[in-house]
C-alpha cells in the first residue's frame, strides 16, 4: 500500500491589535532614530563651525603676536646697538672698567629678544611646529650666561651661587636657546624661593654617556602633592617667593 505525501500545512493569525501595535512601536523608533540623526548632524555642524571660529581666532592671535614681537624686538634691538657704541667710545681703562656691566648689559638685551621669540614660539608650540634646532653646544658656557643674568637678582637678596663642576668636556648636541631658557628659568626660581643669605648650588657634570645639571637652592621646595601638576601648562604652586627686602 503506497501512502499519500501529507498535503496539510498550518496558518498563523496574528490578532490585529498586536500588530497595530507593533507597526506603531517601530514607526515610532523610526522617528527617534531620525531625530537622533537630525541631532547629530546639527551637533556636527555647530562643531564644524566652532572649530573654523577657532582657526580663525588662533590665526588672529599669531598675527597680533607676530606685530607685537616686531615691535619689541625693534627698541631692545636699538639698546644692544647703543651700548654697543657707547663701549667702543670709551677709552680703554673706562672700557676695561665698564666691560661686565656691558656684557650683562648684553647678555640680558639678547634674553629679552629670545623672551620675544618665545612670544611666537608658543604659537608655535599649540600647533606642533617648534623645530629644536640642534647644534653642538659648550653646556659650561649655556650655564655661565644664566649665572651672569641671575647674579643681580641675587646680590639683591644676598643670595651665593655656587658652581662646581665636575668632568672635563661638556659639549652636547642641543639647542641652545631653548636650554639657555631652561637654565635661566630654574636658576631665577631657585633665587626667586631662596631666603636671604642662603646658598643657591649648582652643579654640572659629565660622563661619557650624558651631561647633568643640578640647581638646589635652600627654599620651601614643593609640596609633594604638587608634584603629579609640575609640568602641567600653566600650573602655578602653592610656595611664595621669598622678598629680597632686608
Amino acid at each position: 500500500h503506497k501512502s499519500e505525501p501529507d498535503s496539510s500545512f498550518v496558518i498563523c493569525c496574528m490578532p490585529m491589535s498586536l500588530r497595530s501595535k507593533w507597526e506603531e512601536e517601530i514607526l515610532q523608533a523610526r522617528k527617534m532614530a531620525e531625530q537622533a540623526r537630525w541631532e547629530l548632524e546639527t551637533q556636527t555642524a555647530a562643531l564644524k563651525e566652532a572649530h573654523k571660529q577657532l582657526e580663525a581666532s588662533l590665526a588672529d592671535k599669531d598675527r597680533i603676536l607676530s606685530i607685537a614681537a616686531h615691535d619689541f624686538r625693534n627698541p631692545v634691538s636699538a639698546m644692544l646697538g647703543l651700548a654697543e657704541l657707547i663701549e667702543t667710545e670709551l677709552d680703554e681703562k673706562l672700557r676695561a672698567e665698564l666691560q661686565p656691566l656691558f656684557r650683562h648689559l648684553r647678555l640680558s638685551g639678547e634674553y629679552v629678544l629670545k623672551l620675544i621669540s618665545n612670544l611666537l614660539d608658543f604659537g608655535k608650540i599649540q600647533s606642533g611646529k617648534l623645530k629644536i634646532e640642534r647644534q653642538p653646544a659648550d653646556l659650561a658656557n649655556l650655564l655661565r650666561e644664566a649665572v651672569e643674568l641671575a647674579t643681580p637678582s641675587a646680590h639683591e637678596k644676598d643670595v651665593q651661587l655656587a658652581v662646581e663642576t665636575s668632568g672635563e668636556d661638556f659639549t652636547a648636541l642641543l639647542d641652545p636657546v631653548q636650554i639657555g631658557q631652561v637654565l635661566h628659568n630654574l636658576l631665577g626660581n631657585a633665587v626667586k624661593f631662596s631666603p636671604r643669605q642662603s646658598v643657591v648650588r649648582l652643579w654640572l657634570g659629565s660622563t661619557p654617556e650624558n651631561l647633568s645639571i643640578v640647581v638646589a637652592d635652600e627654599g620651601p621646595g614643593i609640596p609633594s602633592s604638587e608634584l603629579p601638576n609640575l609640568f602641567r601648562a600653566f600650573q602655578r604652586g602653592s610656595s611664595q617667593p621669598v622678598d629680597s627686602s632686608p
